[in-house]
């Protein structure tokens, strides 16, 4: 399965997300970029190597060879079988009250909009919950992949 390399949040508004977002790109041993709002709602304020602030420019930047994904809520609700093979894997999230606007969206390189199913369109979920469906998603695209393939081996069909 392809790693995670980076979990980005524009503008962030509450800590108390950012820790657990720190806690889930840890576990996934990936880094959390953020471009911060405020200084309260930052990396400077956390003190841990995981977590980097930067600017715009340097999150286009560190996302331009990367596969990107960026849940939105006008995004498409299936991942492209593709990101299992990619080599870097972003996602990237948006603010708690406003997402992502449009012009930060245009800057990101090689992005696939992504949507959680909801039942109602316009619905939104917590940043963290959002990330952690979106983990589990990409967890069960890469796992049937490689299981399909590993069903489709000579090996396991005993045709040597």
């Amino acid at each position: 399965m392809s790693k995670v390399t980076y979990i980005a949040i524009y503008h962030p508004k509450e800590l108390s997300n950012v820790l657990d977002l720190l806690r889930i790109a840890k576990r996934t041993s990936s880094k959390l970029l953020i471009v911060p709002r405020t200084l309260e709602v930052s990396c400077s304020t956390i003190n841990d190597e995981a977590c980097i602030d930067v600017t715009l420019e340097e999150l286009q930047r560190l996302l331009a060879k990367c596969t990107n994904i960026v849940l939105e809520t006008n995004g498409l609700e299936i991942l492209p079988i593709d990101l299992c093979n990619a080599n870097c894997i972003a996602i990237v999230l948006g603010a708690e009250d406003y997402g992502i606007p449009g012009y930060v969206l245009e800057r990101i390189p090689n992005r696939y909009l992504y949507r959680i199913p909801m039942g109602i369109p316009s619905a939104s979920y917590n940043v963290v919950s959002s990330l952690v469906m979106l983990l589990t998603d990409l967890h069960f695209l890469c796992s049937s992949t490689l299981s399909q393939a590993s069903n489709d081996s000579p090996y396991l069909r005993g045709t040597l």
